[in-house]
């Protein structure tokens, strides 16, 4: 994806989101977007733990975004959900290998509905109109799931580098490159 490609799907996002930061540029990797800037980022410079730590994704989550177990769970389950859907069993495997816990997580998460119907509405319709497997549809069914769950749609964008930053440090670089492409094809 072309830097421009990025820039705008990113500027969409934001706008379905509700976020109210524009992109930012970076200065190390001439990418715009805050997801690339943290994925590159090292484990201690987002407080995560390293590899070996007993602290799980869930109070990482908690204690770098200020929110419940419970909103934890189901954010992330609904992320690695998405990704399940995008990606090839064998790649999901791979991440899910990861991630200690990842059937609590799936299970945490709320339906995601692209479809229109349910409580997530407006952000629901659009994910529809949007469709599966792209990836404006697919920030906007995490939009609304995230909705559910009681978060605003702006969380999304603070979820993903967290468990970026989380896998690469649980499963390496590699791993960390399945669940971007499947988050940001």
């Amino acid at each position: 994806m072309n830097r421009f490609s990025k820039t705008l799907l990113i500027t969409v996002v934001t706008a379905l989101t509700g976020c109210v930061s524009a992109p930012t540029e970076t200065a190390s990797s001439g990418i715009s977007g805050a997801i690339p800037a943290a994925a590159s980022m090292g484990a201690s410079s987002l407080g995560l733990p390293t590899a070996g730590a007993s602290s799980g994704l869930v109070n990482v989550l908690v204690q770098q975004l200020g929110i419940t177990p419970q909103q934890a769970t189901g954010g992330a389950g609904s992320i690695f959900s998405l990704a399940k859907q995008v990606m090839s069993p064998n790649s999901f495997g791979q991440v899910s290998q990861s991630v200690p816990g990842m059937s609590q997580l799936l299970s945490a998460a709320p339906a995601l509905n692209s479809s229109g119907s349910g409580a997530g509405g407006l952000l629901g319709s659009a994910a529809g109109m949007l469709g599966s497997g792209n990836s404006l549809g697919n920030m906007a069914t995490l939009a609304s799931s995230f909705q559910n769950l009681g978060l605003g749609s702006g969380m999304v964008s603070k979820f993903i580098p967290v468990i970026l930053q989380y896998v690469q440090t649980q499963g390496g670089a590699g791993t960390m490159g399945l669940l971007q492409g499947a988050l940001m094809p």
